[in-house]
């Protein structure tokens, strides 16, 4: 069995509705395996794609590709939702140019006459497409183009220049490493070409299979820094038909021959091996070849010499079901050059690239080892038998593995009814009539479908106005919201920063009185510089201590000496602090103990005078002398406890009490 049974045709037409009404539209479909045709009944187009899905490898043939769907990006999106092995075929041509269904069925002798229903065009498109009538619709992949190269911004002179493009083209070589680990790891298809130089590369340029949002984590456009890297679409158009000969409503099947690299080598033959063009292409994408093969016809054939072929060749082959002949080893360069150079003076025709010349001589040597006998033995059987066939037709089927007499047969069941067609017909007067209305219906109804694919082509490009419109729309709301918070954020900046000014010429002014303040001569009769701790704790004594900022015989004016303790007290003895004077809190009974015990006067200072000469505190000296004669007291008192003649309760019940008894005027 060949590869070419497989297939199950899968014919549709529209039975009731219309892709662009609200209703769902239903559609009559049929089933073809071989000779053994299968009534489906109605289905939705969800139900059909479905049936096609489980289907596996199949051909939807249909008479307008626009019944089943209401415009082009509808029908993209159809083609992306089905598998690789399924095909869409338009049995009547390509749209603008399509012939009616039934004058094309009329014309391949499987109809009669009269007005086929939903059922019986369905049935008709699916034998067409089973005879090879139609334009198969190809769909491209998304492509982007990754340049990454110099910054030509960035410019290195003198001596060190060559280190500098060293490196410049090290740094190349590291982005694209990196990019292309990146790329493989997240399992998108791409292709690389590059250009090498001494440190690295000189230019790297990516050729990535996938939407923008499946890579945009991967890969970002930046222009600064030596290294620039630039990301633009490489193809727009989803979706083209094969290309088909002039009122003729299939497509060629033809042979291609490619020679991957950096510069993509092209050869295209037809199946009579007539040479149709041979091109080179610098850094080609799948889709710039898709598009240059698909204008010739519809491959049945693709070779390279590469082996293993590269996992662009094989997608293209892949794409259109081609069968892919690949050599075991690559073709040495005498005998390239000796099948061309034969080629040349037999067609008259001149390579100018080693590219075209790999690209042509494997599609030769292929077709002259495997088909150009095949066909010949073929074209004697035609001749043995008297007939006359569809060559192309039936060099195709033989190319899909047919044998010469399943291919026969096949292509002559067609010749047969169309001659049985040929003896029915009426008389001349009345045969030329309907010659004549047969065609002014065919010229009225292609002048009505052009006319429609035009609406439908206008209909989807107002479509894509009003989607652009609507998002420049909203791109400009969001620019106007961009500029109303930055033009808010500028101005609170610059409150703040007049603020901040403000500010510091306070400070300045304040520094400068306190500059002043501290070179006043501090010194005045009757009055003791004391110093000012606003609480003593701890952590603060020890800090002035080792700031050395106490010093033995200080007086200490102090906001709150609640905090103190035994410690604290025993810090302040050390130093030689000769009396704590407090302005708030007093110190606690237990705190009060401690100070009196390391021989410390507290005075009640609530109710002193404090007076300030630039920035220093002073008492008068009846206080510091008032707080001198209480230590000596204290003093006199340890002694008296030392001898045993004394409680240490009685001293500083004494001390209480000759604190109550001080002078108020001290």
């Amino acid at each position: 069995m060949s590869e070419g049974r497989a297939e199950v045709i899968v014919g549709v037409d529209l039975k009731r509705g219309s892709p662009r009404s609200r209703t769902q539209p239903r559609y009559s479909v049929v089933l073809l395996r071989g000779e053994r045709l299968e009534r489906v009944g109605e289905l939705t187009l969800g139900e059909l794609l479905s049936l096609v899905r489980r289907l596996g490898r199949a051909c939807i043939a249909v008479d307008n590709l626009y019944e089943l769907v209401p415009d082009r990006r509808s029908l993209e999106r159809v083609l992306s939702s089905l598998p690789e092995t399924v095909r869409i075929v338009q049995v009547t041509g390509r749209p603008g140019r399509a012939m009616p269904l039934k004058l094309l069925a009329k014309k391949a002798g499987i109809w009669r006459g009269g007005h086929p229903s939903p059922e019986e065009s369905a049935e008709l498109a699916a034998r067409l497409a089973q005879m090879g009538y139609g334009v198969e619709l190809v769909k491209f992949e998304p492509e982007y183009r990754i340049v990454i190269a110099r910054n030509r911004s960035v410019r290195q002179g003198g001596s060190g220049s060559d280190r500098w493009r060293r490196s410049l083209e090290a740094a190349i070589l590291s982005e694209t490493n990196r990019i292309a680990r990146a790329l493989s790891e997240a399992n998108i298809d791409y292709d690389l070409y590059v250009e090498r130089g001494s440190g690295g590369l000189k230019r790297a340029e990516f050729i990535v299979y996938a939407e923008r949002e499946e890579f945009r984590d991967i890969v970002k456009e930046h222009e600064w820094g030596p290294v620039r890297i630039k990301i633009e679409p490489s193809w727009r158009r989803k979706v083209e038909f094969t290309e088909a000969e002039e009122d003729e409503p299939r497509a060629r099947p033809i042979l291609v021959g490619i020679d991957p690299g950096m510069t993509v080598g092209l050869a295209i033959m037809d199946v009579r091996g007539r040479i149709l063009e041979v091109r080179a292409m610098r850094r080609a994408s799948k889709s710039e070849i898709i598009a240059a093969i698909v204008k010739h016809g519809y491959p049945v054939v693709v070779t390279t010499d590469a082996s293993p072929p590269p996992k662009s060749v094989v997608r293209i082959a892949q794409i259109f079901g081609a069968k892919l002949i690949v050599f075991k080893a690559p073709m040495r360069v005498e005998e390239k050059s000796k099948i061309v150079s034969d080629v040349e003076e037999r067609e008259g025709i001149r390579l100018s690239s080693s590219h075209e010349r790999d690209a042509l001589a494997p599609l030769i040597k292929v077709y002259n080892k495997k088909y150009k006998s095949l066909f010949s033995k073929a074209d004697a059987r035609v001749r043995e038998l008297g007939l006359q066939v569809d060559r192309e037709r039936l060099y195709e089927l033989l190319i899909k593995g047919y044998t010469i007499a399943e291919a026969i047969d096949m292509v002559t069941s067609r010749e047969v009814e169309e001659e049985e067609e040929r003896e029915a017909r009426p008389r001349p007067a009345l045969r030329r009539l309907v010659r004549r209305l047969t065609e002014r219906v065919r010229e009225l109804e292609d002048e009505a479908e052009a006319l429609r694919e035009t609406l439908r082509e206008r209909e989807s490009e107002l479509e894509q106005m009003r989607m652009e419109l609507e998002s420049i729309r909203e791109r400009r709301v969001r620019e106007f919201e961009r500029d109303r918070v930055i033009a808010q954020k500028e101005r609170r900046i610059k409150q703040l920063e007049e603020k901040v000014r403000a500010e510091e010429m306070k400070v300045e002014l304040l520094s400068a009185e306190l500059r002043r303040l501290a070179s006043v001569d501090t010194e005045e009769k009757g009055w003791v510089r004391v110093k000012v701790l606003p609480r003593i704790t701890r952590e603060a004594v020890e800090e002035a201590v080792a700031r050395g900022w106490l010093s033995e015989g200080d007086v200490l004016l102090t906001l709150d000496a609640s905090p103190a303790g035994p410690k604290t007290a025993k810090l302040l003895a050390d130093v030689g602090v000769a009396a704590v004077v407090y302005r708030a809190k007093a110190p606690s009974p237990d705190a009060l103990e401690a100070l009196v015990g390391e021989g410390i006067a507290v005075v009640d200072g609530r109710d002193i005078e404090v007076k300030w000469i630039g920035v220093w505190p002073f008492v008068r000296e009846e206080v510091v002398a008032e707080a001198a004669w209480r230590a000596a007291l204290l003093r006199e008192s340890r002694r008296e406890k030392d001898r045993g003649e004394v409680s240490i309760e009685e001293i500083v019940s004494e001390y209480r009490r000759t604190l109550a008894e001080a002078p108020e005027n001290l």
